[in-house]
């Protein structure tokens, strides 16, 4: 009779639910170390989101807020230096697999995310098609009556024969050269 009654209560307090839980496969590069990272950077982030409540109330302090901050930003640091571990991960399997092709392309496929669930089902065929018609019909509304583009011809003989690499402070200068107020 106790164990139905609190059970009642707490029913009606807490009413169960039930939750899907659909686990994601994790990165074949993220190891323990990267997970260890994690888990240290996003703690930290919670002490210093802590340390900052506390200094709201007469308890905290200046000098505990710039401590936590340090070490939460210093631990960021160090938790993205995990992107080269990606890519150096990578960039070492598809190296070691350019002798075999079918390996190779299963390695990009799965860099690329193909082959995986949709996220959702509960996009209709017909609601997908509906969005783009409505977007290419207010763009085309937004659009209307603009002068029409113009082009520059591209001299003889220029080729494009490779690709190369490009380094983030090439990257970085040519974003500051764009006119980013247009797209506002």
């Amino acid at each position: 009779m106790y164990d139905g009654m609190l059970t009642s209560i707490l029913d009606r307090l807490i009413p169960v639910r039930k939750i899907v839980r659909r686990p994601r496969p994790s990165d074949p590069w993220f190891d323990h170390k990267c997970r260890h990272a994690k888990r240290a950077t996003r703690q930290l982030e919670r002490y210093y989101a802590a340390a900052c409540r506390r200094s709201t109330s007469c308890f905290g302090s200046a000098a505990a807020i710039d401590v936590a901050k340090t070490a939460w930003y210093d631990q960021r640091r160090k938790y993205e230096l995990l992107h080269s571990k990606r890519s150096s991960f990578w960039c070492d399997t598809i190296e070691s697999q350019r002798s075999r092709p079918r390996e190779l392309w299963r390695s990009v496929d799965q860099l690329l995310g193909r082959g995986r669930l949709p996220a959702s089902s509960a996009l209709s065929v017909n609601d997908f098609s509906r969005y783009f018609d409505e977007k290419v019909r207010s763009v085309r509304a937004g659009t209307d009556g603009v002068a029409e583009p113009t082009f520059i011809a591209v001299r003889p003989g220029a080729s494009l024969p490779s690709f190369s690499d490009v380094a983030v402070a090439d990257c970085k200068a040519a974003c500051n050269m764009i006119d980013l107020s247009i797209y506002r």
